[in-house]
């Protein structure tokens, strides 16, 4: 419990909440002190609105964002209260701002917490009403609340910036960890899809966690030249990124058929005790992170010895000459963890180290090929404007919703109306799955906030208490925000209920108000997610599969092209590297919130699960060849092996065709090259065990070099046919889900790529 009170008071968010948070206190505190009441609202509003776009990023996005942000929410005030007496002029003019608003989300994360802000700003001018010169001043006061927090931030943007690094960092070593305890747990396991599921998601947050990384990471080396610390950072970055290659490259399931076998199970019982250490190590390291003082020490040498010897103990225990694939399939399973532990180690190193070299970064990686390209060109939007976007479904829906809101809050005439609009933007997300999960989470946080704030109340009414307890409960809720939206609910009801009761008497009615119009808005919000032009999964989910395929082919590509030409992984090959990773992350996501829809909604479910499963092997391999070649020499790429990898890519494109519409349907029948390619794989093995049976027969020690080619052979002509195999079953995989998906297949065709 302490540990994680600490982790929240050391976190970015929380020390984003504080920020904001107080700079709109002292906003109001100076302003109702020198002014009035009024100004002190305008003003601590302004920073609100401006708040929420100071995300990390770089420089210039940062500050734009807040200017705009700013700027947008004074001229939306403006405008609303302007025509707000107007009825017949308030509904097309606020269904203007209210569709311009949400289309400003088609530019990115950014972006969206503009257009939020931007909301924000329409609904509130509803809580007030103001006329003549009042509107500009309230503007005015706004945009004066907005300048002061943009430079406040500035004043803490670089304290605030090494800290969100660290985190992301922790939180990625964190999550790391976790994997590694996960994948160990099925060394012997069944495979049961609930698991795999558990997998595919860790897989996607941390991928999730290095795109945040490389974004804010790499924009700040851009801008702040070769500091030791970033230069660090970098390093433990990477070598991240390698751990979670060789962990998806490594399925670890072995062979059950000895299991009967004492000195096996000992074995396998090894391999998960050292593999569940190096978790537990990983995650030491991102507790004491980045104090290097504080840095664990383990006995690395002492575990791999451990591991050596449970494998000679069964290697001794079985008839090596009958089944000597057993014993180099755990050979290889043994440089897999070794390689782990060196990866490990590199980090406790880094971290230790005050300082690198220039040239042990900068020949690493071409920076901005890396760093996720923000494009705020005009066509965006235009290409947006169709009924095939979802972020332009999203806006229609967004504009009838909240009028409708507005409707019945001026009909009924419900006090403090403009919360039904506040929920109703805050929930309604552009997929069904976020929208629901929004609605049950702001109804359950509502509640509770309510329900804690009203003993509160009851049991005391002194000014100077209500004022702490707003100010606590405003932070936290700005701080739940992204991560806990439950909480933050509950917070931010309760900081409302506690500022409603330093204004009025009648604190009881905002309660029971705040609790019917959070009902209204989620009810119209959810209802609108169903009925008004549903952005289901199953409509995205074609797209994706052929991104990610396509993805997958280049990164097998880049791992053909290195182990022909014997280079280090450059530039090209950790590109595609990466947008593999990011292709699947996406699919699977997307998978698991279709998981969530609707039965009505999930035709073809089967056959897509088996297809992404099928997809995320073909990478798991892919990466076990490329995590091979990198880490160990290699003899000379054959033309029949080279065949054998253009067999593979020739299948994945047939795929590809088949999701473009190229193609109805075709026979794979021209095997001869992969054919080739595994008989001459199959013989060039078979002679390397024939000399080791020699070997063993007249009593030669066998040397480094020949056990380097065995694992070499073994490896690479296990991990081809499975390809070649997998690259068939895709293919015939999504013939069956594409007949399946037969009835939908003309709408998806004439969709633009999302």
């Amino acid at each position: 419990m302490l540990n994680k009170l600490n982790h929240l008071i050391k976190s970015y968010n929380f020390s984003k909440g504080l920020l904001t948070t107080s700079a709109i206190f002292i906003a109001i505190g100076f302003c109702y002190y020198f002014f009035d009441v009024g100004v002190a609202s305008s003003v601590g509003f302004g920073v609100l609105i401006t708040s929420f776009s100071d995300i990390p990023g770089s420089r210039r996005d940062h500050l734009f964002g807040m200017i705009i942000a700013m700027f947008l929410g004074a001229t939306n005030s403006i405008l609303i209260h302007f025509f707000k007496d107007t009825i017949y002029l308030l509904y097309p003019v606020m269904a203007i701002l209210l569709f311009c608003n949400a289309m400003i989300a088609v530019y990115g994360f950014r972006a969206s917490l503009v257009s939020f802000g931007g909301l924000l700003a329409i609904c509130v001018s509803f809580a007030h009403h103001r006329s003549g010169s009042d509107i500009f001043m309230h503007a005015l006061y706004m945009l004066c609340g907005g300048v002061w927090y943009l430079l406040l931030s500035q004043v803490f943007n670089k304290l605030r910036s090494k800290a969100y690094i660290e985190e992301l960092l922790k939180d990625c070593m964190s999550l790391t960890a976790e994997y590694l305890e996960k994948k160990a747990n099925r060394i012997t396991g069944d495979g049961d899809r609930e698991g795999l599921h558990e997998i595919f998601e860790l897989e996607n947050t941390i991928n999730e966690k290095h795109e945040n990384i490389r974004d804010h990471l790499l924009h700040f080396r851009q801008h702040s030249g070769t500091m030791n610390l970033k230069r660090q950072q970098l390093l433990i970055f990477i070598k991240l990124v390698d751990i979670l290659e060789l962990s998806i490259a490594n399925p670890l399931k072995v062979a059950d058929s000895d299991r009967g076998n004492p000195a096996y199970l000992a074995m396998t019982d090894c391999f998960i005790s050292t593999l569940t250490s190096i978790a537990e190590n990983l995650r030491e390291i991102a507790t004491a992170y980045p104090d290097s003082a504080m840095q664990p020490e383990h006995d690395y040498e002492g575990d791999m010895e451990k591991l050596k010897e449970s494998i000679n103990e069964y290697r001794n225990s079985i008839d090596v000459v009958s089944t000597p694939d057993l014993v180099i399939n755990f050979r290889n399973l043994y440089d897999f963890v070794e390689k782990l532990y060196l990866e490990i180690m590199a980090i406790e190193r880094i971290i230790g180290e005050t300082g690198k070299k220039k040239a042990e970064i900068s020949d690493v990686i071409e920076h901005q090929k890396f760093i996720p390209q923000h494009n705020y060109d005009l066509k965006i939007l235009i290409e947006n404007l169709n009924a095939n976007s979802p972020v332009f479904k999203h806006s229609l829906r967004l504009v009838i919703t909240m009028l409708a809101g507005y409707t019945v809050g001026h009909i009924f005439d419900i006090p403090n109306a403009y919360w039904i609009l506040l929920t109703i933007f805050v929930i309604m997300r552009p997929g069904y799955v976020l929208t629901k999960v929004r609605f049950r989470e702001r109804i359950i946080g509502t509640l509770i906030g309510a329900l804690l704030a009203f003993p509160i109340l009851l049991l005391t009414g002194n000014t100077l208490v209500l004022i702490l307890l707003t100010f606590i409960s405003l932070v936290l809720g700005l701080t739940f925000t992204q991560h806990n939206y439950k909480a933050a609910a509950a917070f931010i009801t309760i900081s409302i209920i506690f500022i409603y009761s330093l204004l009025t008497p009648d604190s009881m009615a905002v309660i029971q108000y705040r609790v019917m119009d959070t009902l209204i808005g989620g009810g119209l919000a959810w209802l609108s997610n169903i009925l008004l032009w549903p952005n289901w999964e199953k409509y995205n989910m074609h797209y994706l599969l052929l991104d990610s395929i396509r993805k997958i082919s280049g990164y097998l590509e880049s791992v053909q092209i290195s182990y022909q030409l014997k280079t280090r992984p450059d530039t090209a090959y950790k590109l595609s590297r990466k947008n593999a990773f990011i292709a699947i992350t996406n699919l699977l996501a997307a998978f698991q919130r279709m998981t969530q829809e609707p039965k009505s909604q999930q035709s073809g479910m089967q056959f897509l699960y088996e297809v992404c499963v099928v997809i995320h092997t073909v990478l798991s391999s892919t990466a076990a060849v490329g995590a091979f070649i990198q880490n160990h020499p290699t003899t000379e790429c054959s033309v029949y092996v080279n065949n054998y990898f253009n067999a593979i890519l020739r299948n994945l494109q047939l795929s590809i065709q088949l999701l473009e519409g190229k193609i109805e349907g075709t026979e794979m029948n021209d095997e001869s090259a992969a054919v080739t390619g595994q008989e001459f794989l199959n013989q060039y093995l078979n002679d390397l065990k024939s000399e080791r049976l020699q070997q063993i027969a007249t009593g030669v020690a066998r040397s480094n070099e020949d056990k380097a080619r065995l694992k070499e052979a073994k490896l690479i002509s296990d991990q081809l046919e499975w390809l070649y195999d997998l690259s068939r079953n895709l293919y015939h995989g999504l013939e069956n889900y594409l007949q399946k998906e037969a009835a939908i297949r003309d709408q998806i065709y004439t969709m633009p790529r999302p």
